[in-house]
């Protein structure tokens, strides 16, 4: 039997694999879709997240499947976009702001809700680049 040109390590290193690879894609623009593309477009909208921007099982299962879909498509040939969605004017954050002008007065709270939802957008598309999701 031949020898082999490499050995495996005993434990896959997830962190030496995944980053090199997942930086590769997004500098070759792997999860970018065309608009000008003559492929069948194929778009899911990521649903906005909540204003405590703390991501939960559910909606880690909900990307995951999302995700695999996106990749099936992509894979089959056609335009694939998975876009997050970002801006977040739910029922969540009616309470939140509300409570907030109570406390605070409008103008402060206005500038606090502003400043947290832009904060949010940001910090649930973190989670979903770590565990190296196909989101643009």
């Amino acid at each position: 039997m031949p020898e082999s040109r490499f050995t495996l390590p005993p434990q896959y290193d997830p962190h030496a694999v995944e980053r090199p690879l997942y930086r590769r894609w997004l500098e070759r623009g792997v999860f970018t879709a065309r608009a000008d593309s003559p492929k069948a477009p194929y778009v899911i909208v990521i649903p906005p997240p909540n204003v405590t921007a703390v991501l939960h099982m559910g909606q880690g299962l909900n990307n995951v499947t999302q995700d695999v879909l996106i990749r099936f498509e992509r894979m089959r040939g056609r335009e694939a976009l998975w876009l997050p969605g970002t801006d977040h004017a739910g029922i969540a954050t009616q309470n939140v702001v509300e409570r907030l002008i109570a406390k605070r007065g409008r103008p402060a709270s206005t500038s606090a809700a502003r400043h947290s939802s832009r904060g949010s957008g940001r910090s649930c598309a973190r989670p979903a680049r770590r565990f190296s999701s196909s989101s643009r």
